[in-house]
């Protein structure tokens, strides 16, 4: 195998410009959820399949889960990033209270 690691910046920013949609076969009335394969075709273009005349043809949907796990791998880290942000900043708000109560406990024993 020649495996390459992707950045994840790679992933997150072409996933940002797929565009989900609905839509029917011509001679079916089911509703079908997906996406366009020309539109893939610009962000991924080792996950589209041609037919026999080179049109784009059809999305290889299980390619497609690599991207998504790496997405929410990243999201997962900023999660984790900006849940502790959000610890440092509680600490540091409640250490603010306890020093202006002390400030105000001085003023009003003077």
């Amino acid at each position: 195998y020649d495996i390459e690691y992707r950045e994840n910046d790679y992933w997150h920013d072409n996933l940002l410009k797929v565009k989900p949609c609905t839509y029917k076969y011509n001679n079916h009335n089911e509703t079908r959820y997906g996406f366009i394969a020309e539109d893939i075709l610009e962000l991924y273009p080792e996950i589209v399949m041609f037919d026999e005349d080179g049109k784009c043809d059809a999305i290889q949907y299980d390619l497609f889960i690599p991207i998504l796990v790496s997405e929410v791998q990243r999201l997962n880290k900023e999660i984790d990033r900006q849940n502790l942000e959000i610890s440092n900043l509680k600490s540091e708000l409640s250490s603010m209270k306890s020093t202006i109560e002390s400030i105000l406990e001085t003023i009003n024993i003077q």
